[in-house]
């Protein structure tokens, strides 16, 4: 019974009501599922938490008492019980007892004599057609959410045995880049209050803990073949090493000091200045030192020349794993592989068009070459006005977004420079904000070097996919 019950209640679990509504609960007869021959306890909550205990006609009684809205104690002659809820309803309500993986189940009487649920295979057959029926009956926006849900659930599961977390952070995303967008400042982390303040700080504190768990997983990964190659070793090394400052004014960490709002009582401006640099200097600084020198030292050696997942150990199913997430399809790579040669040679084709239409001399790969280095597609003197070239785009766009989509979001929208501590290995990016937080949605673009940024890079089409109507109308 244990065992079918750890599969069944929590597929249940998904249905059920708040267990803190207490009229789901009281003053309804509920027996006790027990098995016993010739035995029926009937159990009687009474609003004011009393409990009576009719077992075949013989009263006993109890108290009762809520807890949180998730747990329910019950005081009997036998003792008092901890129980957590699982799934109730109105027909049933299943209890685990706390810390032990017992079940306790009721049953309303109406039910249980209707159904005569006095077996467990009795039982079982009645709690699958409970679980049939509510899936069929859930709102088809229900249904769609939990059927993403499972999906997302069964492939995650599935990812588990390729052991991905023994590469906990590359060069393009982790951790320790996401904590330095954060903490300067200006992106997703807020920094408007005192609380804010003091929040980011605990953040900070955990950082060194996460960085010896990462250590230790890409030792793990070193001994059992997944390692990530020198190429990208090789960018993640200045990156750690890049955060590594003397003095913690210099450190980006430090830009929510600088930015520090104006109503900050002197006290706490003091305080924080304070804290933050000693939280840089003993923190965030050593560990980041901690893992460039890992990288260096003892993880760079170990790294691979080779690049791809099918150069490590279990690299191919590895490699079909991912195929399998980011196509959403059970197509084998070779299939994909043919796929993107045959939009490859439809694309050349369009592009040759192209090149024939402007009346370029030359081959495809010359036209190319034109469009990379003529100065002409290069206008730019500032990295301020390549972002104002993609603000642009967007208002350019604006008015046909209007006829083309009804509900607009809430949320600001931003046009910014990626941080320079990891521009050099970054893309353009959309990262989602919030309307609570009062947070933009912030579109990065990586220049490194205004002057050589190129018109002809695909900056509409990147605008149109990355930002506008792109990630930022996925709302």
């Amino acid at each position: 019974m244990k065992t079918y019950l750890n599969d069944i209640i929590p597929s249940l679990a998904r249905h059920s009501e708040r267990l803190d509504d207490i009229t789901m609960l009281i003053n309804k007869r509920w027996v006790l599922f027990d098995e016993v021959e010739n035995q029926k306890t009937v159990y009687f909550f009474k609003k004011n938490y009393d409990l009576i205990i009719s077992i075949n006609g013989n009263v006993e009684r109890g108290n009762w008492e809520l807890i949180d809205n998730d747990y329910l104690s019950i005081k009997t002659i036998e003792g008092e019980f901890m129980f957590k809820k699982d799934f109730n309803d109105d027909n049933l309500f299943a209890l685990k007892k706390d810390n032990v993986n017992e079940y306790a189940i009721f049953v309303n009487e109406t039910v249980f004599d209707q159904k005569n649920l006095k077996t467990i295979d009795s039982l079982n057959v009645f709690l699958e057609k409970e679980n049939e029926s509510r899936t069929l009956n859930i709102e088809i926006n229900d249904k769609l959410s939990f059927d993403n849900l499972k999906y997302q659930l069964e492939i995650n599961l599935e990812g588990d045995q390729y052991h991905f977390e023994y590469m906990p952070f590359n060069q393009f995303v982790g951790l320790p880049l996401t904590m330095g967008q954060l903490g300067s400042g200006t992106s997703a982390q807020p920094f408007k209050t005192v609380k804010n303040y003091e929040n980011w700080l605990k953040r900070v504190n955990a950082m060194s803990v996460w960085a010896d768990t990462a250590i230790g997983n890409f030792r793990k990964g070193m001994a059992a073949g997944i390692i990530l190659p020198k190429t990208l070793v090789t960018k993640m090394i200045p990156q750690m090493q890049g955060m590594v400052v003397s003095d913690p004014k210099k450190s980006l960490f430090y830009g929510p000091i600088e930015l520090m709002p104006k109503d900050f009582s002197s006290a706490d401006k003091t305080r924080l200045a304070k804290e933050y640099e000693t939280a840089i200097m003993t923190v965030i600084v050593p560990t980041y030192k901690k893992l460039g020198d890992f990288l260096q030292n003892e993880y760079l050696p170990k790294a691979t020349s080779n690049s791809g997942l099918g150069t490590m150990t279990g690299g191919d199913k590895m490699y079909a794993y991912q195929v399998k997430v980011n196509t959403t399809t059970n197509k084998t790579p070779e299939e994909i592989y043919q796929t993107g040669l045959n939009e490859v040679a439809r694309i050349r084709k369009a592009m040759d068009s192209i090149k024939n239409a402007v009346a370029f001399k030359g081959d495809l790969k010359a036209f190319f070459e034109y469009m990379k280095e003529d100065k002409k597609f290069m206008p730019y003197k500032e990295p301020k006005e390549v972002t104002s070239a993609f603000e642009a785009i967007h208002k350019t766009m604006l008015p046909n977004l209007k006829k083309m989509f009804l509900h607009e979001p809430k949320t600001p929208f931003e046009v910014r420079q990626t941080e320079a501590f990891r521009a050099a290995s970054a893309s353009a990016e959309y990262n989602p904000g919030s309307l609570e937080a009062k947070r933009p949605g912030i579109f990065y673009v990586p220049i490194l070097d205004a002057k050589k940024f190129n018109t002809t890079s695909g900056m509409e089409s990147l605008f149109l996919h990355e930002a506008i109507p792109g990630h930022h109308y996925q709302i």
